[in-house]
């Protein structure tokens, strides 16, 4: 582990959404925590109120919702769909499409994509498919302003796997890890796309980046291949990085940020997780783990809440799967639960909405005593792997084919 580099000078500018919104991978700070209303205590036998049901399409990208419109991604054919709806009525208010053709090595098991959730920041929706191809277009229309082909241009491949890195937006700078020689991470600005800068060698990872706050300084956490790593967003000078290799390079959990300036990475397959501490001493970063465990938390596509002092999520490469609460600090097991299999989690309040990729939808609360299951329903069919989108009480679920718009108000 190492650190050093400059602070940030920038000011750097949030995601341009209203608190009410989910504007991006993970929602408004990328925690997976959500501007929830008052949801029910319970549910019927059935569920809880759909307000409307309808087909879309294969992929797992997510739901960012802006101004009640809904953006997603999804494949049709040889075409990758950037797709705008009704987030009042499901309807279609427009669609984007690209040639997107596969090569036949392509892994097909588990659908061809696209992954990553699109970006909405001001009038702009960014996009990147399978196929690394990054698109800004106008989020009322739908037409294009700006594109990259990031695998002719810069020599981002994907493999025989899926590309499922979601951007994030910096200030000016849409933000991207790819992975490869001397493009390990490539900023863009958001305006015209123009190239701001190209930097490293890391190996190309899933996990989506976040921002962080240290030392009164913003700066860029990337879970790469191979490690974890903090750049300065202005320049993508390398401030830290600590080691965190698997098998393949699949590092997929988004980190977890704390305030108290500890960050959670968790892996499946050969890894396990641990808990860094970050600090900054003048110019320079020191990172120390604080523990480590190949048993706990082991994240395959999942993600992780942190709520106070403890961790919560999906542990296990495949099902079943344990439900797992981890204290931050210590790593001590406080309980495991079986009864869900792989699951995504999104913090509402007191409550947390719970989706498995077997479909089943759960309303719960997590303490470091208990889980305790207010409601659940089988609601979706498998693979079921896309986090929900909550905003309010109106909850908007994903599986492959289909999404679903449901009420949990009281």
């Amino acid at each position: 582990m190492h650190g050093r580099g400059s602070v940030p000078s920038l000011a750097l500018l949030a995601v341009a959404a209203l608190p009410q919104d989910w504007p991006q991978w993970g929602g408004p700070a990328r925690d997976f925590a959500a501007p929830a209303g008052e949801l029910a205590d319970a549910w019927p036998a059935e569920g809880p109120r759909v307000l409307w049901r309808r087909d879309l399409g294969d992929g797992y990208s997510s739901l960012a919702l802006v101004d009640g419109t809904l953006f997603t991604m999804l494949r049709r054919d040889e075409n990758e769909v950037a797709v705008a709806l009704d987030a009042a009525t499901g309807a279609t208010l427009w669609e984007f499409r690209s040639a997107a053709p596969l090569p036949a090595k392509f892994d097909r098991e588990v659908g061809l994509g696209p992954d990553a959730t699109p970006l909405v920041v001001g009038e702009r929706v960014f996009t990147v498919g399978t196929t690394v191809q990054l698109h800004a277009l106008d989020r009322r229309t739908g037409k294009e302003a700006w594109a990259h082909d990031l695998r002719a241009e810069y020599g981002a491949d994907f493999g025989t796997e899926r590309f499922s890195t979601s951007p994030i937006a910096i200030g000016e700078l849409l933000v991207l890890p790819c992975g490869g020689p001397g493009r390990g991470v490539l900023a863009f600005r958001l305006d015209d796309g123009s190239l701001v800068w190209k930097r490293h060698d890391f190996p190309r990872s899933p996990a989506s980046p976040i921002t962080i706050e240290l030392g009164g300084a913003r700066q860029l956490v990337c879970f790469t291949g191979e490690a974890a790593v903090g750049l300065d967003p202005t320049s993508g000078d390398l401030l830290w990085s600590s080691p965190h290799a698997t098998k393949w390079g699949l590092n997929i959990c988004t980190p977890v940020w704390g305030a108290d300036g500890l960050l959670f990475l968790g892996s499946a397959y050969d890894s396990g997780s641990e808990v860094l501490e970050l600090t900054r001493a003048e110019d320079s970063y020191r990172v120390e783990r604080l523990w480590s465990s190949r048993t706990k938390l082991r994240v395959h596509h999942g993600n992780v809440l942190r709520i106070d002092d403890h961790l919560y999520g999906s542990s296990g490469d495949t099902n079943p799967a344990f439900l797992q609460c981890i204290d931050v600090r210590s790593g001590e097991l406080a309980w495991q639960e079986r009864g869900f299999a792989k699951a995504t989690l999104v913090g509402a309040g007191e409550k947390v909405v719970l989706l498995d990729e077997d479909g089943t939808l759960a309303l719960v609360r997590l303490s470091p005593e208990k889980l305790e299951v207010l409601a659940r329903a089988p609601l979706l069919s498998w693979p079921a792997r896309t986090p929900p989108t909550l905003v309010g009480t109106r909850l908007y679920l994903r599986d492959w084919k289909e999404v679903i718009a449901l009420d949990l108000g009281g």
